[in-house]
Formats: structure tokens, C-alpha cells, sequence
């Protein structure tokens, strides 16, 4: 099996992953999914709320807050966030 593109080829034997490459590779993708998710719910949250961080409605902030804690979490530790 060959993928090319333009003058460039390369060959399964070249990108094959082991099992244990291979599940490293999905955590690292479902950990990046979570966070791109956790980013967008707070940017979401933010365009329509006014003061989601101060407002009045309870389950906004706590969404809110949810979501910048999660999006923190990552930032700071994206391998291991706590």
C-alpha cells in the first residue's frame, strides 16, 4: 500500500503502527476531541450569553464554568489534565 502526493510517496511499512502506537494514538486524539469540544462549548456559551461568568441564570454559569474548567485543565497539562 502507497499513499502519494505530487513527488512525494510513502509506504505503509513507513507509517504502520504497533497496537500499543496505535492506542496511544486514539487517547491522544479522544483527549484532543474533548478539549476542542470543551473550547467550543465555552466560546458557544460566550456569543450568546451575556455574562456567562457573572450572570444570573444558574445553569449558564455552571456550564460556563464547566467548560473553562475543562478547557484550564488542558491548556495547562494536555497530556494530564487534573
Amino acid at each position: 500500500m502507497e499513499w502519494a502526493h505530487g513527488k512525494h510517496r510513502v509506504h505503509y511499512s513507513e507509517m504502520a503502527l504497533r497496537q500499543d502506537q496505535a492506542d496511544f494514538a486514539a487517547w491522544n486524539l479522544h483527549q484532543s476531541a474533548t478539549f476542542l469540544m470543551a473550547v467550543a462549548i465555552k466560546d458557544a456559551i460566550k456569543s450568546v450569553a451575556e455574562d456567562p461568568k457573572n450572570g444570573g441564570d444558574e445553569n449558564i454559569h455552571s456550564a460556563y464554568e464547566i467548560s473553562r474548567l475543562i478547557r484550564n485543565a488542558f491548556a495547562h497539562a494536555p497530556f494530564h489534565p487534573a
